[in-house]
């Protein structure tokens, strides 16, 4: 996936499955702050049908967990 505003481009996404439950994202923000990261990679892995995780760190330190559940009715 690429990102851009105007002419210029702004991030770029590479993501790839590694099996059937873990899936893996590298991205690159061109636009980030100091602060933020501008290399992030992400892990997200389907526990069940219903729980999700994700993972994420980069280069400027700032990393982050989550974890999502999903209900249908």
């Amino acid at each position: 996936e690429v990102e851009s505003s105007g002419e210029t481009i702004s991030a770029i996404r590479l993501g790839w499955s590694v099996g059937d439950d873990l899936f893996v994202t590298f991205s690159q923000d061109y636009t980030a702050e100091m602060d933020e990261n501008q290399s992030e990679v992400t892990l997200e892995w389907l526990l069940s049908r219903r729980l999700q995780a994700e993972l994420s760190t980069g280069d400027a330190g700032e990393s982050s967990a989550d974890l999502y559940m999903r209900w249908r009715f």
